[in-house]
């Protein structure tokens, strides 16, 4: 009986238990498919494995056989810059056909450093400002009769 209930629930859903599609899917069910098809399988970018990504859906359209879904994506922290742009294409009936990036993620930053590397450097170059002052104390003009490097 329960079983029953829920296998209605699902089939009122669009969708079976193992993800299949009971029947044509709707626009709003292919858009659900293609973010969780980006987010899922990031494609070929190797950069794009090393960050944490956001998508967002920023067109849809349907013709006679199937649904085309354009994603907007970029990396989930500090992003300056023009969000990349991916296509996708499904059939009614929910079945995977296409995939392709119109635009990759462009930064508007110039020059891109991470923290770490600002942070290492600024510590870096401290360190041999210290060193330049030590040494000059050490070695100054000054008395030379006590010390033996003058």
């Amino acid at each position: 009986m329960e079983e029953d209930q829920s296998d209605q629930q699902e089939q009122s859903a669009g969708f079976t238990r193992g993800g299949s599609v009971v029947s044509d899917i709707t626009l709003d069910q292919a858009r659900v498919m293609a973010v969780r098809t980006a987010q899922a399988n990031p494609g070929r970018r190797r950069w794009i494995l090393k960050r944490r990504m956001l998508f967002d859906v920023l067109s849809d359209s349907q013709d006679e056989n199937s649904y085309m879904i354009v994603v907007s994506f970029r990396p989930r922290e500090d992003f300056d810059g023009t969000p990349g742009q991916e296509r996708f294409k499904f059939t009614k009936t929910g079945r995977f056909q296409d995939r392709e990036v119109l635009r990759h993620p462009k930064s508007s930053k110039l020059i891109q450093i991470s923290r770490k590397t600002a942070v290492l450097s600024v510590i870096t170059v401290g360190g041999l400002i210290g060193l330049a002052v030590l040494f000059s104390k050490l070695f100054q003009t000054q008395g030379c009769d006590t010390r033996p490097f003058c």
